[in-house]
């Protein structure tokens, strides 16, 4: 030791040896790279499924098979099999969707061969227009012709209005084909002379006017309407053609149509669903109820329609 500090003491220098770190082991690195990579992996696909899993059901962002409509299907159609098809829907399903066919006509319907009777007196009817590739849903439907005519304990009679029956036909009431639920016009045939006071001369001839348009169809009498399949006129028609139709009108506008009815030919005229234009949604000012019918006859018509001075 004296040795030493008399070497440090002359200027000499001393070297130590220092051990060197250990050098971590490569292959344990990669091991453990590998195995997180893999969990990982293995987390992200168990997000997926699951995720999947717990919206495939209705009103899920999954694929599930549902009832689409095969093609366009018109209002007031009695569906058959041939409408109607399984599609797989992407995303959200619309509520009282319908996964098997049997569910929406069914059964009986679904198994009738084609063009049978069972095709076109059982299962739904079309309530609305549906789209092709538009999925079918419950408030879309009525469940059967029936359910369709289910009358309620009271008729449905907005205020301000009255219900009355007129008489119908296959040649003025457009062959049966109008319906409960309808809004029709009426055309009369009348003489000129009936509308001319006593003692006056003019030429005797017949004036045809159209005079109520859009009205009511409240309830249809002995028939039941006919239904479509796929577009086309059902094979039959229960009931055959109605003989009675019970409209809906003021007590002013009943009072003129019952002269007419006495006293001209009347007929009717059914258009486009799409272009009905309700009467009967609120109360007419100058017919607020039945009191404030007071009569006609040929002058008050004539000055409403003006039969006289048309040519």
């Amino acid at each position: 030791m004296a040795a030493l500090f008399s070497d440090l003491k002359a200027g000499g220098t001393i070297s130590l040896a220092v051990a060197s770190p250990a050098r971590p082991r490569a292959s344990s690195s990669r091991i453990f790279i590998i195995a997180g990579a893999a969990l990982a992996a293995l987390a992200f696909i168990l997000i997926i499924f699951l995720g999947n899993a717990g919206h495939g059901g209705v009103g899920g962002g999954g694929t599930t098979n549902v009832v689409v409509a095969a093609r366009d299907i018109p209002f007031r159609s009695a569906l058959s099999r041939d409408d109607l098809k399984i599609q797989a829907w992407n995303g959200d399903i619309p509520p009282g969707a319908y996964k098997s066919i049997d569910d929406v006509i069914g059964k009986g319907a679904a198994q009738a061969s084609p063009g049978s009777a069972s095709v076109n007196s059982t299962g739904a009817v079309a309530e609305i227009k549906i789209s092709q590739g538009q999925p079918i849903t419950s408030n879309m439907l009525a469940n059967s012709i029936d359910a369709v005519q289910v009358q309620p304990a009271y008729l449905p009679i907005p205020k301000g209005f009255q219900a009355a029956t007129i008489p119908t036909s296959e040649q003025n009431g457009v062959a049966g084909f109008i319906q409960a639920g309808d809004y029709i016009n009426i055309i009369a045939n009348a003489q000129a002379s009936l509308f001319t006071p006593q003692g006056q001369q003019v030429q005797n001839r017949t004036v045809t006017k159209t005079v109520f348009t859009n009205v009511h169809v409240l309830k249809v009498g002995a028939a039941t309407g006919q239904l479509t399949t796929g577009g086309q006129p059902a094979a039959s028609q229960t009931g055959g053609v109605a003989s009675s139709l019970t409209l809906v009108m003021t007590q002013c506008d009943w009072e003129f149509l019952r002269w007419l009815q006495a006293n001209s030919t009347l007929t009717y005229t059914l258009g486009s669903y799409q272009d009905y234009k309700p009467q009967d949604t609120k109360p007419d000012p100058t017919c607020q109820d039945a009191t404030a019918a007071h009569g006609v006859g040929p002058a008050s018509a004539d000055k409403r329609w003006n039969f006289t001075g048309t040519q």
